[in-house]
């Protein structure tokens, strides 16, 4: 479990360090950001992104059994089968929070994201089946750092 910024002023200027040193790589410097990452020679993703399926893989540790985190530690909800009726698991739920502190807790900042995963993923064997699986999931609609500015870097 790590540390991960909530405010979008910090999640910015966490991504201007990559986005800035990857500016000054001269075959690819005039290149946009995700273009920048996107190349094999780079083989890079957003950060906030790594941090984003860092925090999913940890939510599969728990939930099955293979960290020394209880599983008990993210409650789950065997029962929800409205919307989620395609996927065989138990969700995850998303306990209320009184606090901006608490909601970007580690136990509840990625449990939509988590609980949105496609039954393949989240019904992996494996933490190396998942992580594989993760790497082909869209997950840019969880991602709040703006990339279309950003202290003038392209």
């Amino acid at each position: 479990m790590e540390w991960s910024p909530h405010f979008i002023k910090y999640i910015n200027s966490i991504e201007n360090v990559q986005r800035h040193f990857t500016k000054r790589i001269r075959f690819i410097s005039d290149l946009p950001y995700l273009e920048r990452l996107a190349l094999a020679v780079m083989d890079l993703e957003p950060l906030e992104l790594r941090r984003i399926k860092s925090d999913l893989t940890m939510y599969f540790k728990i939930y099955n059994n293979l960290s020394a985190v209880p599983s008990n530690y993210l409650p789950r909800d065997n029962s929800i089968r409205t919307y989620y009726s395609r996927k065989k698991c138990g969700y995850l739920i998303q306990p209320f929070c009184r606090t901006h502190l608490f909601a970007n807790d580690f136990l509840n900042r990625c449990v939509h994201c988590f609980n949105s995963l496609p039954e393949s993923v989240v019904s992996s064997k494996t933490v190396a089946e998942f992580k594989r699986r993760l790497s082909d999931v869209d997950l840019s609609s969880f991602l709040r750092y703006n990339f279309n500015n950003s202290i003038g870097y392209t």
